[in-house]
C-alpha cells in the first residue's frame, strides 16, 4: 500500500509539474506575441524574426511532448512537430534577411506551417479528448487571422508594408499557440495523473498478496 500511494504522490507531481509548464510556456508566448506586434510598428523584420523563433522553440517543445502519448499517431505528429522546427527558422532568416525579395515564397511557407500547425492541433485534440476544447478553438480562430495577415501585404508593395503583415501574422501565431498552451494548463491534463492511478491500481494487489 506504501509503494501505491508513493507512486500515486508521484503521479499527482507530474500532473502539476506539467500543468506548470504549460501555463508558463503560454503565459510567456502570449507575453512575446504582444511585444512582438508592438515592435513591428518599430522594427517589423527584427520582430517578426523574433516571433518565428520562438514558434520554432514551440515546435520542438510540442515535438518533446508527443513523447508522452502512446497512440499510434504520436510518430507522425512528433515528425511532423520537428519539420516545422527549421521551417520557422527558415522563415526567421528569410524575414531579417531584408529587403525582401521572396516575399511569395514566405508566404508560402508560412501558410504551410500554418496549416500544418492546426492539422496537428486537431489530431491531437480528436486523439486524447483534450478538456480544453476552447482552447482549441482559439487557437484556430487566430490561425485564419494569421492566415489573412501573411497575404494582406500582397497588394502593399510600397516601404515595410509586406513585411509588417507577415511580422504581425507570426506574433498572432504565436499568441494562439499560448492560449492553447494556457488554456490546456487552467482546465488541466489529467493524462499523467489516469497513469499514475492505473499504476497504482496495479502495484495494490501485488503488495497485499506480499
Amino acid at each position: 500500500m506504501r509503494a501505491g500511494n508513493a507512486l500515486l504522490g508521484s503521479g499527482a507531481f507530474d500532473r502539476d509539474g506539467y500543468c506548470v509548464i504549460k501555463a508558463t510556456i503560454g503565459l510567456l508566448a502570449m507575453v512575446a506575441a504582444v511585444t512582438a506586434a508592438a515592435g513591428t510598428t518599430m522594427a517589423a523584420s527584427l520582430f517578426g524574426a523574433l516571433a518565428a523563433l520562438a514558434l520554432s522553440a514551440g515546435a520542438s517543445l510540442a515535438a518533446l511532448l508527443e513523447l508522452t502519448h502512446s497512440d499510434r499517431y504520436r510518430g507522425w505528429r512528433l515528425g511532423a512537430w520537428g519539420v516545422f522546427v527549421p521551417g520557422w527558422m527558415i522563415c526567421s532568416a528569410m524575414l531579417l534577411n531584408t529587403p525582401l525579395g521572396h516575399l511569395d515564397v514566405l508566404r508560402l511557407l508560412i501558410t504551410v506551417l500554418l496549416a500544418g500547425t492546426v492539422a496537428l492541433q486537431i489530431s491531437r485534440w480528436r486523439t486524447h479528448q483534450s478538456p480544453a476544447p476552447f482552447g482549441v478553438a482559439i487557437a484556430l480562430i487566430i490561425a485564419p487571422a494569421a492566415l489573412a495577415a501573411t497575404w494582406s501585404g500582397g497588394w502593399l508593395q510600397s516601404g515595410d508594408a509586406p513585411v509588417t503583415a507577415i511580422s504581425v501574422a507570426c506574433a498572432l501565431e504565436l499568441f494562439g499557440a499560448g492560449s492553447l498552451w494556457l488554456a490546456e494548463a487552467l482546465v488541466g491534463d489529467r493524462r499523467p495523473a489516469a497513469s499514475a492511478e492505473t499504476a497504482g491500481l496495479a502495484a495494490t494487489p501485488s503488495m497485499q498478496i506480499a
